[in-house]
């Protein structure tokens, strides 16, 4: 049985538990629980601190989890990346109080309070910045107003806790995303039931960026078709019952290319045009 850490709490909690959800395993979910079977797959949902996940995953704890890079990489953990799930967006920045000196503020060792002293070390140490690192576990924001630093490095994904601060962003140190991890040995010997997981994440973050097209079109505008809806494999094409002027179309198109498509298909007489979500693609 395949044991998947999720995050028990948090910004990446909610949206890890939509994904799996999406990809058609189905969970009992209830607050405090620390742990699920799922009811149609071999596999048991380990509910963890998102810190916690990526040592899990390295000492073999889970098979899987999803977890952010940031995590990762402050905590040197060895485990691999199998994919990147499309939210948890953020960046990890240097910021200090909007009224101050940057010439000056670097001119001398900076005390810099954060809850990533490994990553922060080493970006001090490749740009030449003389640094105080003052450990702090949360209420990063505060340590300037407090005396107690300097400056902050803080994970940020809008700035708006910047701005409520009086902080403004001087360097962005990393760049970090919510991805799906696995234990390392565990990936290089391949595992059917590992993999099976990884094709339903794969399947639903295909269907995110896609949708699913419905259209009558007149014959006549076949030959422009492709040139508009090249599809995955081409666009399909159906006859319609008693019409010899019209067929039925089904295509998927890009999410992001939708309007200009639909505007396409107009000019070339298309009508009954619907567009609908697309819960999974497997190519």
């Amino acid at each position: 049985m395949i044991k998947l850490g999720l995050p028990n709490k948090g910004r990446l909690s909610d949206k890890s538990l939509e994904i799996l959800t999406r990809a058609g395993f189905c969970i009992q979910t209830k607050e405090r629980k620390l742990s699920a079977f799922c009811e149609n797959f071999m596999m048991e949902v380990i509910f963890a601190r998102a810190s916690d996940i990526p040592r899990f995953i390295q000492e073999g704890i889970i098979d899987l989890g999803i977890t952010g890079q940031d995590l990762v990489s402050e905590q040197g953990m060895e485990v691999e990346q199998i994919l990147e799930l499309g939210f948890g967006q953020a960046e990890l920045v240097l910021a200090a109080p909007k009224d101050v000196d940057r010439e000056k503020l670097f001119s001398n060792r900076v005390r810099i309070a954060t809850a990533y002293p490994q990553i922060t070390a080493k970006f001090c140490e490749a740009e030449g910045i003389q640094v105080d690192l003052i450990p702090m576990s949360g209420a990063v924001e505060l340590a300037p107003k407090l005396g107690l630093a300097d400056a902050i490095v803080d994970l940020t994904s809008s700035g708006e806790t910047l701005r409520m601060n009086d902080l403004v962003p001087l360097m962005t140190l990393f760049e970090s995303r919510a991805c799906l991890f696995a234990n390392k040995e565990k990936a290089l010997q391949g595992n059917k039931t590992m993999d099976q997981i990884v094709m339903a994440f794969q399947s639903v973050l295909m269907a995110y960026e896609k949708k699913f097209l419905i259209a009558n079109l007149p014959q006549k505008s076949l030959p422009d078709l492709t040139a508009i809806v090249p599809g995955l494999s081409g666009p399909t094409v159906m006859s319609i019952l008693g019409r010899e002027d019209l067929c039925a179309i089904q295509v998927v198109i890009n999410t992001r290319e939708m309007a200009h498509v639909i505007n396409q298909l107009k000019r070339l007489g298309a009508s009954g045009i619907l567009v609908t979500h697309i819960e999974q693609l497997v190519p």
